[in-house]
């Protein structure tokens, strides 16, 4: 019990401070854009949309598998081709469902994902960056002029945390909001459900950590290179 919870404790750790926020945001919007469906669109455009979003979910986890595995090996060439083959079908299957629909769901889990990588980017630095600095210079004179005193470093880091808590915040938000829609099953069933995966976040981060360390943009590149003679 204790090692779990240490894991638990690692993997929110990874989602706070570090670069494993990729997997977490893809599914948890994933999760949000198939609530939707269930909530606001018939059957006859929900079932096949969620099976293409759920393909994209299996493809990136069975991806980072084979990336592991066979990392810098002529596998691994295979596998990224694989890949991304994988989500060109899988969105070609959606455009014949509905076009307009199929670019939807795949620019908005793709999209966040990346702008979600690029903040944390930016928040890793955000302690010592320099265009920080002079914001929040110009807040601690503004504040001063009328009767604050701020410790400068204090403010940058509560600066940090908040910024760290809301973009963590905002997916689960937008799923837990869609979820709650969905037509089936109680709200005291569909509290649960978000409590629960609220509880396994921490896991997800973990797993992209364990998995194969790189962010789903990440597991597009091939790394093999045959001059280094690194296959096994």
């Amino acid at each position: 019990m204790k090692h779990l919870i240490s894991t638990w404790k690692k993997g929110w750790q990874l989602l706070y401070s570090d670069e494993q926020i990729s997997f977490y945001t893809f599914f948890t919007i994933i999760f949000a854009e198939s609530s939707y469906f269930w909530d606001s669109q018939p059957v006859t455009i929900s079932i096949p949309f969620n099976a293409v979003l759920m393909g994209y979910i299996i493809n990136v986890l069975l991806s980072a598998l084979g990336k592991t595995l066979y990392k810098k090996t002529k596998k691994e060439v295979l596998i990224t081709i694989i890949y991304l083959l994988t989500f060109i079908i899988l969105f070609m299957i959606g455009c014949f469902v509905n076009i307009f629909i199929s670019i939807i769901i795949t620019i908005i889990p793709f999209g966040m994902t990346a702008l979600w990588i690029r903040f944390r980017e930016y928040q890793k630095n955000m302690l010592t960056y320099a265009k920080i600095d002079k914001f929040v210079e110009k807040i601690l004179k503004r504040l001063t002029k009328i009767g604050f005193e701020l410790d400068k470093l204090a403010f940058k880091k509560t600066l940090y945390i908040l910024s760290q808590l809301l973009f963590i915040s905002i997916p689960f938000i937008i799923f837990a909001i869609f979820f709650k829609f969905i037509p089936i099953g109680t709200l005291l069933i569909k509290n649960i459900v978000l409590i629960i995966y609220l509880i396994i976040i921490p896991f997800i981060s973990l797993l992209e950590k364990e998995l194969s360390t790189y962010n789903i943009f990440e597991l597009a590149y091939i790394y093999y290179n045959p001059k280094n003679k690194l296959e096994k």
